[in-house]
């Protein structure tokens, strides 16, 4: 077995990649996500309460969430997507 050791940092040489690999973000101004960072929401699998804390959007439109969950003492979950819980403001 080869255990191969860094000798140095590695910084990859972007300016050599294809531009088809080099990933570049287009931003989108106009983009409306379902839910604002600091909402309230229900999870609807667990019923518990959470905060939104981040947002992403990934392949195919589809928004992913970071929330935490209230009263519990974990690290936030990433990846919850929209449909996944509602809003918990009182109508």
């Amino acid at each position: 077995m080869t255990v191969h050791v860094r000798t140095e940092e590695f910084k990859p040489n972007r300016t050599a990649l294809p531009r088809s690999l080099v990933r570049r973000r287009f931003i989108n101004h106009e983009y409306a996500f379902d839910f604002e960072i600091g909402q309230r929401v229900v999870l609807l699998c667990t019923n518990e309460l959470a905060v939104i804390v981040g947002r992403t959007q990934v392949l195919d439109c589809e928004d992913e969430y970071l929330i935490e969950i209230l009263g519990a003492d974990c690290v936030p979950l990433t990846g919850v997507q929209a449909h996944q819980m509602i809003d918990a403001t009182p109508s």
